[in-house]
C-alpha cells in the first residue's frame, strides 16, 4: 500500500495560542522545505508530481487541542477489536527530521525519507522490531522511499546517481537498491511512485513509459502520469490534466470531475474498483474524491476548510486517508480518516478519543497510506519538540 514536509530548520518557530470558537488552538508558524511528491495541499498552492521540484514556504498550523483524554503516553480500545495506538518513529542518527509516505499491506513496514538543514534526504525502511534502516542512494546523497510491497520486502521510490539525477529505484534486502531505468535511455530522471502487492510491478514517471514488470522491463500503457497501481497489479491510476484509470480491457479511461477541470487519481483499492484522489470543484478548490464504476465521481468534503485531498485507500475502498483544510488559513492542514458511516474526520480527534493519548501535543499534518485491512495508517506531523517526525497509527473501523 502507499503513498507522500520535510524539515522545520533551526530558526525559532512562532508559537502562540489561539481561539477557535470555544476551544483554544496552537499556532505554530515555521519554515518547511518541500520535496517532489509531496501531495498535500494548501489553499495557494497543490504539491503535486507535476507542479515542482521544491519551495521554501512558511505554514502556520492550527491544531485544536484535545476534547478528552488523560494527557498519557497509553493506547485504548479503537473499536472492532484494534486497539488504538500513536507512536512517532524518530529519525535516523544525524538527520533532524521524518516523513512516512507508505506503510506495507500488512501494517508491519514504514517507509519514507529522513531530511535535514539544506537539501539531503535519505530513504528509510521502518519495522517494530529494528526500528529505522537507511536505504542508501544510487550514488548521489538522495533518496526517498514512496510506497512498499504488501509484506514490505520490496520497497520502490526515487533516488540521485552520481551525476546528480533523480533515478526510479526497486529496494529488496537481498539486492539492495536497483535503478528500474527510464525510456528512451538518454531520459535522465525518473520516480516509481507506486508498487503492487507481490512487488512484481511497479509504475511512475519513467521517462514516456508508466510501469515497470519483473521478467518483462518497462511498458507504456498510454499518455498520461502514473502515480498508483493496484494491488493486483491490473489498475494503474493517475493524470493527464483529468484523473484516470488504466486498465488492459479498457485502456485509460478518464474518471470525470467534481464540477472543476483538474484533477489528479493518487490511489486505488486491491482490485481497482476503487479510485481515490483530489479534483477541483467549481470554485478552483481542491477536493478529496472517490470514484467507482457505479456512482462516478464523489466529493468526500473538507474538515470545516475549503479544500482536501484524498492519498491513499484501504484494500476494500472503506477506509480513505489524506489531508484537509481545517479553516481558511492556507495551511491549517489536518490528517484525516474518511469512512462511510462517519465521513471524513479529524485523525487526531478520533485517536484521542480511542484513547491513544500520546498523541496529545502533536499536530497531525497528513496521513499519507493505509494497511490493507483499514486499521494502520501513517503519515507525518509536528511532534511535541515542534519537529516534523512520521508517525503510525493503529484505529480500528467502527462496529
Amino acid at each position: 500500500m502507499r503513498n507522500n514536509t520535510n524539515r522545520a530548520p533551526g530558526a525559532a518557530a512562532r508559537i502562540g495560542r489561539y481561539q477557535q470558537g470555544n476551544n483554544p488552538a496552537t499556532i505554530l508558524a515555521l519554515p518547511v522545505f518541500v520535496p517532489l511528491h509531496q501531495r498535500v495541499c494548501t489553499m495557494n498552492m497543490n504539491f503535486k508530481t507535476s507542479c515542482f521540484l521544491a519551495a521554501l514556504v512558511s505554514i502556520t498550523v492550527i491544531a485544536p487541542q484535545p476534547t478528552c483524554g488523560d494527557g498519557g503516553g497509553g493506547g485504548g480500545r479503537g473499536g472492532g477489536g484494534t486497539p488504538a495506538s500513536f507512536q512517532g518513529l524518530g529519525q535516523l542518527p544525524g538527520w533532524t527530521s521524518s516523513y512516512a509516505l507508505s506503510v506495507s499491506g500488512n501494517g508491519s513496514v514504514v517507509v519514507g525519507y529522513v531530511a535535514r538543514i539544506g537539501t539531503d534526504t535519505r530513504a528509510f525502511a521502518w519495522t517494530a522490531g529494528a526500528g529505522m534502516r537507511d536505504l542508501g542512494t544510487l550514488g548521489g546523497n538522495n533518496s526517498e522511499a514512496y510506497a512498499a510491497s504488501s509484506d514490505g520486502s520490496v520497497v520502490v521510490g526515487r533516488a540521485t546517481n552520481s551525476n546528480n539525477s533523480y533515478r526510479p529505484f526497486r529496494w529488496t534486502a537481498s539486492g539492495g537498491m536497483v535503478d528500474l531505468g527510464t525510456f528512451p535511455p538518454e531520459w535522465l530522471s525518473g520516480d516509481a511512485t507506486d508498487v503492487s502487492a507481490d512487488g512484481n510491478s511497479v509504475v511512475g514517471v519513467l521517462g514516456q513509459t508508466q510501469r515497470w514488470r519483473a521478467g518483462v522491463g518497462l511498458e507504456t500503457l498510454g499518455s498520461f502520469s502514473a502515480f498508483g497501481i493496484s494491488a493486483d497489479g491490473q489498475s494503474v491510476v493517475g493524470n493527464t490534466s483529468h484523473a484516470v484509470r488504466w486498465t488492459a480491457t479498457n485502456g485509460v479511461q478518464d474518471l470525470g470531475t467534481v464540477g472543476g477541470s483538474e484533477r489528479f487519481a493518487e490511489a486505488a483499492s486491491a482490485n481497482g474498483s476503487v479510485v481515490v484522489g483530489q479534483s477541483r470543484d467549481r470554485n478552483a478548490f481542491w477536493k478529496a474524491f472517490s470514484w467507482t464504476p457505479a456512482a462516478g465521481m464523489r466529493d468526500l468534503g473538507t474538515l470545516g476548510g475549503p479544500m482536501s485531498a484524498a492519498i491513499d485507500v484501504s484494500s476494500d475502498g472503506v477506509v480513505i486517508v489524506g489531508t484537509a483544510l481545517t479553516t481558511s488559513g492556507s495551511s491549517s492542514n489536518h490528517a484525516f480518516r474518511w469512512i462511510t458511516r462517519r465521513q471524513m474526520q479529524d485523525l487526531q480527534r478520533e485517536l484521542v478519543n480511542a484513547g491513544a493519548t500520546s498523541v496529545q501535543n502533536w499536530i497531525l499534518f497528513s496521513a499519507t497510506s493505509v494497511s490493507s485491512d483499514g486499521t494502520v495508517i501513517v503519515g507525518f506531523g509536528i511532534n511535541p519538540s515542534r519537529q516534523w517526525e512520521a508517525f503510525r497509527a493503529t484505529l480500528g473501523l467502527p462496529r
